[in-house]
């Protein structure tokens, strides 16, 4: 265990399999990603976006379930009933999969208005593929966010591991957007990064990943 003894260090939660990325929202709830789990590269349990309301953080430690309750990949269907179920277990849906969750950045709120309330996620995909050779998805490691910025990092537009292939996108939105520009933005965005309303963040349901940024 790391030991800072400067810090009060002060555990939060507990039976997360593999967390892949957190941020803290402006209204102060924290935001996790926990990867899933497969059996020879065949995904068992759904990667999950889990959040701890701010009023929650310190109270109590929270446990998530991991090993025993997790969503089946395959089906959405839950295993095991004890633990904090996920605000997003994301599965397959519209021939598209979403494996590999490795970030989450709060919606930019100087976004237009279709794209600045809830979160964006990324996922990395087949680990040892990239560009269109990674069939499961692109290869966005990490988001970041501010008011009116949203930073992606892609971690390679070569081949998986190539030196000095690594970009780093900046999105930010124009004064004032043609609205065929918003709309063509917010396809492109629909295609790489998966978009779950703040609505659907505060409901604490199980929801299944579709076509659109939005679950269905």
């Amino acid at each position: 265990m790391l030991r800072f003894p400067f810090l009060a260090l002060l555990k939060l939660h507990e039976e997360i399999r593999n967390l892949g990325g957190m941020n803290v929202a402006a209204n102060g709830d924290l935001f996790f990603n926990d990867n899933g789990w497969d059996i020879n590269l065949a995904a068992v349990s759904a990667d999950e976006l889990n959040r701890v309301p701010a009023a929650s953080l310190g109270s109590s430690v929270i446990d998530f379930g991991y090993a025993t309750n997790y969503i089946d990949y395959n089906t959405g269907l839950a295993t095991g009933s004890n633990g904090l179920a996920p605000v997003v277990a994301f599965i397959p849906s519209g021939g598209k999969q979403r494996i590999g969750i490795s970030s989450s950045a709060e919606a930019p709120g100087a976004f237009p208005l279709e794209m600045q309330d809830g979160e964006f996620v990324s996922f990395h995909g087949d680990f040892y593929k990239s560009g269109v050779n990674n069939v499961l998805n692109l290869n966005i490691d990490s988001l970041m966010s501010t008011n009116n910025v949203l930073f992606l990092a892609d971690f390679t537009s070569g081949t998986a591991f190539q030196p000095d292939t690594g970009i780093i996108y900046r999105l930010a939105p124009t004064s004032v957007p043609e609205p065929s520009t918003t709309a063509g933005v917010l396809i492109a965005l629909a295609a790489i990064l998966p978009k779950v309303k703040r609505s659907e963040l505060e409901n604490g349901s199980r929801l299944k990943q579709s076509n659109a940024c939005t679950p269905k």
